[in-house]
């Protein structure tokens, strides 16, 4: 008999963000603003607040989109910022395998003397931590997108009819 096979945990969106209790937020005036995700993304339990929360949906649902756009463009330019700085020291690094190897090196070796630069390792750690905080506002804004629609949902179902 062989070991016993591990059950691997199913994830589910809900799991990911439960691990994250706030997001903080640096608008354009520069302000850090805390934004608790329960608050955000909850639905009330009380039937009343449904309407007015509806309400309310659309202008979270532009503000959440508008810093997925933001972050987004972070990524970008960090990305952009490693283009350039990969192809700036491109260069120097061939002309140094050059003059240290002769005219036998390979493509990896440089694009791995590159890669470990100091001043690539900065501009990647930036950009993977922009990814991070991309994937959670988005993550956020999807949620808070849905949320309109459950309460679009629950305010029609809970609506009485008219009678005809």
């Amino acid at each position: 008999m062989g070991k016993p096979r591990r059950k691997s945990k199913v994830m589910h969106g809900e799991d990911l963000l439960s691990e994250i209790e706030s997001v903080i937020l640096v608008l354009e005036n520069g302000k850090k603003c805390s934004f608790n995700i329960r608050d955000e993304v909850s639905i009330p339990d009380d039937a009343n607040l449904w309407e007015r929360e509806l309400r309310r949906c659309s202008e979270r649902t532009v503000f959440w989109e508008y810093q997925t756009e933001r972050a987004l463009y972070k990524v970008r330019r960090l990305e952009s910022q490693l283009r350039r700085t990969e192809g700036a020291l491109d260069p120097s690094y061939r002309r140094a395998f050059e003059y240290k190897e002769g005219a036998e090196y390979r493509e990896g070796e440089i694009r791995a003397a590159i890669a470990n630069d100091e001043d690539v390792t900065a501009v990647t750690r930036k950009l993977n931590i922009a990814r991070k905080n991309y994937g959670y506002i988005k993550s956020v804004y999807h949620a808070v997108k849905n949320r309109g629609f459950v309460l679009d949902r629950l305010v029609r179902t809970a609506a009485p009819k008219p009678m005809v």
